[in-house]
C-alpha cells in the first residue's frame, strides 16, 4: 500500500499521517522533516538562504529517494504538486487531499510562524496560495476529505473509513 497525503499546510497530514501509518502498519515519512533531516536545515531557512525553487529542488530529490519504498504514508509538503514530476513519482500512490477552506486553515496556522511562504497578513497569503493550488490538488486526488470542521483525530477517522470503504484495508 502506497498513501500520499496532499493538500494545504494546517490540513493535519503529518499528524493524522502518523496516526493513520500506525494503525495501517505502514511506514510513516513526513517529507519536510526528511528534507530538514538530510540537508541540516530547517525548511524556513533553506528558504531564506536559498530561496524556494533550492527547497523545490530538494523537495524532489527526497521525495524520489523515498517513492521507491512500498508499505507507506508520505506526508507531503503543501507545494509538492507544483512539480508535475512529483506527481508521476507519485502516480502509483492512493493520493488523499486533506482540504480545508482558508478559514479553517488559518485558525490553525495564525500563531505559526514557521511557515516561510506565508508573510504577516496570513489570511490573504493563505487566500493566495490556497487559489493558486486547488485545481491542481483537485487534478491528482483520488480521494478528497473536506477537514474544515474536522480536528486531526477526526480526519484520522475520516482517511481509514475511506480507505475501508475502497477495500483497500
Amino acid at each position: 500500500m502506497k498513501i500520499a497525503l496532499i493538500g494545504m499546510s494546517g490540513c493535519f497530514k503529518t499528524s493524522a499521517g502518523k496516526v493513520v501509518a500506525e494503525h495501517l502498519n505502514l511506514e510513516f515519512c513526513d517529507l519536510d522533516s526528511l528534507i530538514e533531516y538530510e540537508s541540516g536545515h530547517k525548511i524556513s531557512e533553506i528558504f531564506s538562504k536559498y530561496g524556494e525553487s533550492r527547497f523545490r529542488d530538494l523537495e524532489s530529490k527526497t521525495l524520489e529517494k523515498i517513492c521507491t519504498k512500498d508499505n507507506i504514508l508520505i506526508a507531503t509538503g503543501g507545494g509538492v504538486i507544483l512539480d508535475a514530476q512529483n506527481m508521476v513519482l507519485l502516480k502509483n500512490y492512493t493520493k488523499i487531499w486533506l482540504n480545508s477552506d482558508v478559514g479553517a486553515i488559518y485558525s490553525r496556522l495564525k500563531d505559526d510562524d514557521t511557515r516561510p511562504l506565508l508573510n504577516k497578513d496570513k489570511y490573504n497569503s493563505l487566500q493566495q496560495i490556497y487559489n493558486q493550488r486547488v485545481d491542481i490538488y483537485s487534478k491528482y486526488a483520488n480521494i478528497t476529505i473536506n477537514n474544515s470542521e474536522l480536528d486531526a483525530a477526526q480526519t484520522v477517522e475520516s482517511i481509514i473509513e475511506i480507505l475501508k470503504k475502497l477495500q483497500q484495508l
